[in-house]
């Protein structure tokens, strides 16, 4: 069977897939699946898209050692070829029908911590408009790196102070900000040059991309000295954590930071161990009536 053609026309139908909808997305997905055909090409078999073959794959990809959240990835991937497969006749049976992704580890994500977004705002306000403008408005929204250089002008209302934006999967959302967030914007308005694109957000001469984003971030971070994660997405953990500890209802978070399903905004709700040591003193009564 050749393996070529398949691949191509398995990569030209998810092209139109909403599920892959980002250029990044789609190259780390392409890579995948092509590792995936590769590793089929080293193996001589009559039926190639079977079951048991599917587990042979991910039972290789074990023994690399990779973390969970890349083999859970890779497992996804397979999934929706699986299920492509079957439809189009190249399989009997979806054959990822019974991968089962490995559970991902019960930890916090890796937030900005308050301290630090203190001190990088601290240092865009001493660099410029353009990058205060930026942080305060990852602080402000909890917006994805593409979410923000994806941002236009004709979709923010700088007085009703609200951004509309458009997520994973081209699902689009209102998000809010701050009055002094809005001032700022108000200022990088009237300098950011005339053109048809409508970003919000330049780099140089040109609109501000994700990698870009993320070097900015870095220059700040070693500017202000930050003890911990910087990235585009310490921002967004940073803003799901404070809004949770500010009583904000999971589902209103959800909606908010656009996630799939409440399950995802709910790791936000998770105490670490200081915070639960402070509950337990708050709530156990027995250890004030002990010490009288």
């Amino acid at each position: 069977m050749e393996m070529g053609p398949i691949l191509e026309a398995f990569l030209a139908d998810v092209v139109t897939d909403t599920r892959v909808a980002s250029p990044a997305t789609w190259d780390w997905y392409r890579k995948r699946v092509r590792q995936f055909f590769e590793w089929l090409e080293g193996r001589a078999s009559a039926d190639p898209f079977t079951p048991a073959v599917f587990r042979r794959y991910i039972a290789s990809l074990k023994e690399r050692n990779l973390s969970p959240y890349t083999l859970r990835g890779h497992i996804n991937i397979l999934h929706h070829l699986g299920r492509w497969l079957a439809e189009k006749g190249y399989a009997h049976v979806d054959p990822a029908a019974s991968l089962k992704p490995p559970r991902l580890p019960q930890t916090l994500p890796k937030a900005a911590s308050p301290a630090d977004i203190e001190r990088v705002v601290a240092a865009a306000q001493s660099e410029g408009v353009r990058s205060l403008a930026v942080v305060l408005f990852l602080r402000d929204t909890g917006v994805r790196a593409m979410e923000l250089v994806g941002l236009r002008w004709r979709n923010v209302d700088l007085d009703r102070r609200v951004a509309y934006v458009v997520g994973k999967g081209k699902k689009a959302r209102f998000v809010f900000f701050t009055e002094a967030t809005a001032e700022v914007l108000r200022e990088l308005a009237g300098q950011v040059p005339s053109g048809p694109d409508d970003s919000v957000f330049w780099g140089n001469r040109r609109p501000l991309s994700v990698q870009a984003l993320s070097r900015l971030l870095i220059r700040l971070g070693k500017s202000a000295r930050t003890a911990g994660p910087i990235n585009p997405h310490a921002w967004r953990h940073a803003f799901g954590r404070d809004m949770t500890r500010n009583g904000c209802p999971t589902l209103a978070l959800q909606a908010l930071m656009g996630h799939s399903t409440p399950a995802v905004t709910m790791i936000y709700s998770r105490l670490d161990t200081g915070e639960l040591q402070k509950v337990y003193n708050r709530y156990a009564a027995w250890e004030e009536a002990s010490s009288e």
